[in-house]
């Protein structure tokens, strides 16, 4: 038989066992929220607005995304619309302007293919911009028509981060342009769409504009579609082409980017705001528009390379907001 004394001494010790498993576990649970805390006050919190700048007023706005999805759901009867459709006053035809390029001599002009027709759709809608900073000294990139009387572009194609964000001079919008010749009407800018993360910090994750033109020179030229991904698996490993004007003469370029080039290849790496993409990429092909081979909708707008040693381009992602903003334009 067991004797009372050594229940005693087994229920002593099973409670004692108790007491100290669960103050352990107290212990690794104040370290594992200690750590939670410290994680989350490291990690910087970013808060992006929409703003709308108006040049004739001179007036900044904040625009409710919200507001503004709610009432493009309503039209939609209800269901969330991801892209634009393409306009092509010419013909329903899409165009296949994907090339693979082959042999090709990293770091020059025979790095990327001359567009020598630019009256075809979308080359017609790619756009070559001619702007003056503060200074002078003129600046080229590239922007794609997206409606009536609107264009895609990077926010540092419209606003000089060197000198305080101030809005470039002179900024002019040739579509199609080759050579001295357009395809439709020279246009500027008179409102701008932008992300205020951008203007803060200059991060090329959120390196876009929309421009409300002065001319309807989609009417014109036609205009292009574009496309958000709700899905980033989904756009990685998307074949695309990039349009621009580069105007990097050290690579054998003209230096005031008169003639329109393609590159590209394919989408390999995807986050949240931007991805990366195969093909060498020149000055000048800034804020130009990168498509989708398969049906030519703009999915990004080219920033450049990413660090120093970089070869690798970078687009920053076509989000849902660009495209309800678009949506809206087009409407009005």
């Amino acid at each position: 038989m067991i004797k009372k004394s050594f229940f005693k001494h087994l229920i002593f010790t099973v409670i004692s066992l108790f007491i100290m498993i669960f103050c352990n576990f107290l212990i690794v649970e104040a370290t594992g929220n200690e750590e939670n805390n410290n994680l989350l006050n490291e990690e910087e919190i970013v808060e992006e607005k929409i703003m709308k700048y108006d040049r004739l007023t001179n007036e900044i706005t904040e625009v409710n995304m919200e507001e503004l999805k709610g009432v493009l759901k309503t039209k939609s009867k209800g269901s969330e619309i991801y892209k634009t459709e393409s306009y092509n006053p010419q013909t329903s035809h899409k165009y296949n302007i994907f090339y693979r390029l082959e042999n090709i001599n990293p770091f020059s002009a025979t790095s990327a293919e001359r567009i020598y027709d630019t009256s075809k759709f979308p080359n017609n809608v790619t756009c070559r911009i001619y702007v003056n900073d503060s200074s002078g000294e003129k600046g080229i990139g590239t922007a794609a028509i997206v409606g009536r009387d609107i264009a895609i572009t990077s926010a540092h194609c419209v606003f000089d981060e060197d000198d305080g964000n101030a809005q470039f001079q002179n900024w002019t919008l040739y579509p199609g342009y080759n050579g001295g010749e357009c395809q439709g009407s020279t246009a500027t800018w008179t409102t701008a769409y932008y992300s205020s993360v951008w203007m803060d910090n200059h991060s090329y994750d959120y390196d876009w504009a929309v421009c409300v033109l002065d001319k309807d020179v989609g009417d014109e030229v036609g205009w292009n579609g574009v496309m958000s991904y709700g899905s980033s698996t989904a756009l990685n490993g998307t074949d695309v082409t990039v349009l621009g004007y580069p105007a990097d003469y050290k690579y054998g370029f003209d230096s005031n980017g008169i003639y329109q080039y393609k590159t590209g290849d394919k989408i390999i790496s995807v986050n949240d705001r931007r991805f990366e993409y195969t093909g060498l990429t020149f000055e000048g092909f800034s804020g130009g528009p990168i498509r989708r081979n398969v049906d030519n909708l703009i999915v990004g707008i080219h920033y450049g390379f990413v660090g120093a040693f970089s070869t690798t381009p970078v687009g920053t992602r076509i989000t849902s907001d660009i495209v309800n903003i678009i949506l809206d334009l087009q409407a009005q």
